[in-house]
This record gives C-alpha cells, sequence and structure tokens, in this order.
C-alpha cells in the first residue's frame, strides 16, 4: 500500500487527493447512495461503497462452526465488533471456490493482524443452510470465524444474511464501528485470487480503521503526546521538532516498527501538522491545564480546548480578540522553568529518544510557519486549511 510521501510532494505531482483518504484507491460515495464503481485497473468491478447507510444493520445471533476459531461454538453477533471495521462474507461449505474465497480471507486477516496490529479488523464468513456437513472440511486450516446460517421459515433463502441483511450469495458486507454499511463486495466478479481485487478489498478495511480508530491520537488523553501521563509543554516541543524534521504529512497506518507513542495526532484529523502543536498549545494556554499564564488573562487559544474533532473551533478564534502568543512566551512563562536538555523537567518528562529531538525551539516554529504557508492548499479543505494557517501566525 503506498501512501504519498507529503502533500507537499503530492501536490507537486497534481494528486492531491481526498485530504484524508487520498492514499487509497477506494473513494467513499454519498450517504443514500450505491454506485457501481470501476476501478482504473479493471479491479473491483462489484464494489459498492456508502458512507453509515440507514443507521446499523440489524442485530443477529449465528454460531461460531470453526473449531480453530477463538469463538468457537459461541454466539457471535454483528454487536460484538461494535467500535471495530467488520467484513462479512457469504458463502457455501460444498463450494469449493466459496472456500477458496474463505480462504483468501482468513490469509487477509493474519496480513492485518500482523502488519498494523493497532487497528481493529474483523473478517467473519457465513455458510449458507443445509452445507453443515462441510464445516469441517471448509474450516480447516483457517482460523477466522465460519458461522453456522439457517431457514427457519423454509423459504430456502438464510435467515440472517439474506433475508434480514439483504445479501447475496458469495457478497462481502463491510461495517464500520456502528454496524452501519459502508461497502459490499461480490466476490463471483472479484476473484480474491486476483491481486488487484485482493488489495483492494484490504486497503478499504484498512483506511476506514484509520479514518474511525485514529491510533496516532492518544486515546487516554488526546493531548499527551509522548504518553508519559499529563500534558506538558514537552508534548509541543515533540511534535514542532518533528514537523522541523519531516514537514507536514499524512500519517500511515501504524506498523510494528512504526507506532505510537510519540501520539503524534492530537487533533485526530488523521494529519501531522501545525494545528496538533496549536491544539496542545491551546489547552496549555487554559485555565484547566494548570499551566495558564495567569487568572483573569483571557487568551484566544482557550477556544481550542474542547474537542479534538470539531473543526469549528477554528472559526471561532476568527472571531475573536487575537493576543499575540509566540513559542518561547508560552513555555517559559507557564513552566518559570528551564527547558534546556540537561534541565530537569527535561530529564522527567523525556524518554531517552526524545532528547535527539529537541532543537533550538523559536526557529523552528518560525520556520515551520513559514514553510506551511507556502504549502499547497488541499482539495476541499483550502479554507480549513488558510484558518490554521492564520492560526498559526498567533505563534510567531
Amino acid at each position: 500500500m503506498a501512501l504519498r510521501p507529503s502533500h507537499r510532494q503530492a501536490a507537486r505531482k497534481g494528486n492531491i487527493g481526498s485530504r484524508r483518504h487520498g492514499s487509497f484507491r477506494s473513494r467513499r460515495l454519498g450517504m443514500e447512495t450505491l454506485e457501481q464503481r470501476q476501478m482504473l485497473d479493471g479491479a473491483a468491478v462489484g464494489l459498492l461503497m456508502a458512507e453509515g447507510e440507514s443507521g446499523p444493520m440489524p442485530d443477529f445471533v449465528l454460531v461460531d462452526q470453526n473449531s480453530t476459531s477463538a469463538t468457537f461454538q459461541q454466539q457471535v453477533s454483528p454487536r460484538d465488533y461494535l467500535e471495530k471495521i467488520s467484513a462479512w462474507y457469504l458463502g457455501a461449505a460444498f463450494c469449493g471456490y466459496c472456500v477458496n474465497q474463505y480462504e483468501l480471507m482468513d490469509q487477509m486477516q493474519n496480513e492485518l493482524q500482523q502488519t498494523y496490529p493497532l487497528l481493529q479488523i474483523e473478517l467473519i464468513g457465513i455458510n449458507e443452510p443445509n452445507q453443515e456437513a462441510g464445516n469441517a472440511t471448509a474450516t480447516n486450516g483457517r482460523d477466522i470465524p465460519w458461522l453456522q446460517d439457517t431457514d427457519t421459515d423454509g423459504n430456502g433463502l438464510p435467515d440472517k444474511s439474506v433475508d434480514l441483511w439483504g445479501m447475496s450469495f458469495r457478497d462481502v458486507v463491510v461495517l464500520n464501528g456502528a454496524n452501519e454499511k459502508i461497502a459490499k463486495m461480490n466476490l463471483n466478479q472479484n476473484d480474491l485470487a486476483n491481486s488487484a481485487n485482493y488489495d483492494t478489498l484490504k486497503e478499504l478495511l484498512v483506511e476506514e480503521a484509520m479514518k474511525q480508530q485514529r491510533p496516532w491520537r492518544n486515546p487516554v488523553n488526546a493531548r499527551d503526546v509522548n504518553n508519559s501521563g499529563f500534558v506538558a509543554p514537552l508534548d509541543v516541543l515533540l511534535i514542532i521538532n518533528e514537523l522541523n524534521l519531516s514537514e507536514p504529512r499524512l500519517l500511515p497506518p501504524p506498523t510494528g516498527s512504526d507506532s505510537p507513542p510519540p501520539f503524534w495526532d492530537p487533533n485526530g484529523d488523521g494529519f501531522l501538522t501545525a494545528a496538533d502543536a496549536l491544539f496542545v498549545i491551546n489547552y496549555l494556554n487554559s485555565p484547566e491545564s494548570g499551566f495558564s499564564q495567569g487568572e483573569g488573562e483571557s487568551s484566544p487559544m482557550q477556544s481550542m480546548a474542547g474537542d479534538a474533532s470539531d473543526r469549528a473551533d477554528l472559526a471561532l478564534m476568527e472571531t475573536r480578540t487575537k493576543v499575540p502568543v509566540t513559542v518561547g512566551a508560552v513555555i517559559p512563562s507557564v513552566l518559570n522553568v528551564d527547558l534546556s536538555l540537561d534541565s530537569s523537567l527535561a530529564s522527567a518528562t523525556m524518554a531517552p529518544d526524545d532528547a535527539n529531538r529537541i532543537s533550538a525551539v523559536d526557529q523552528v516554529f518560525a520556520e515551520q510557519a513559514a514553510d506551511d504557508r507556502a504549502m499547497v492548499a488541499r482539495d476541499s479543505d483550502s479554507d480549513s486549511l488558510s484558518e490554521e494557517l492564520d492560526l498559526l501566525s498567533l505563534l510567531i
């Protein structure tokens, strides 16, 4: 999966794409429509996409028949996978092609767990009624659940996958963390043995997990970049120096060798930018943090102390009195202590590797601000980017 190295380099190539999901071939469509899309390389002819279509899918319970699955002989429900990305495949145990697709999905599950251990993605197979005798053979050597559907009303159709969910034979239905259907791929037209089809489904799962689970944002305290257990100016310093080393960028799916901490995405937008430093600084400037500059002082930075996903706070900044604040002013005033590498604060709050990241803060931030102003605007986010850069001017 090839992620673009930076916004700036992608802009030079004229290939910015979607701000959140520009690195992936699949794109989410409107909430109320499902539109068949053929990928440019000829893959995923039957890939249908939707965003949170019509609320959560109806719940059901089926028993897992795979003896090597973690849920063997347990009742499994879609609600067991809330907060995760899940993919549900309808096949038949006596169908050789179906079992082959199930095996490839089992392979995909293993690859996802090994490559992206922080992402919560689960793949599940469902067997049609009257195919129970083939379950042991179909699941042999595979580990993902294999649920047995039923036909209690005798209409010749599976009760849960078809009657309840409206699936077709060999469909893969993808649900988000709220159990809403976000995509469907039929494997009659999209054999997973074709690497293009396989990669399309896999990338879709990773993309949705990245968007919803935000693994580069600290789940305990979004502003605690180094996971020290509290928020301090050092968290700002780490972001500033990382930006100086590698410039703003789309954060990739974390792997075993490249995963948090540090948590580079305090504001949760999927990118490492100066807005992440602003988000932490604004909190440090608020009375809530305990680092504020004094009671009764009003700072526009306080408007960003709310939820990271609420971008409306950026617009509020434009309507308030702007009090010039510099990084050099914020940090010494709120701490009133030495921030040099050999200081007691640095030694108490830095991990050993953090020391190599600290540089001359004022110079770094000024350079980063100038660099960000030259950045090419990304798609429909140009207005938001302009607001971020206006906010950045408060710090220099």
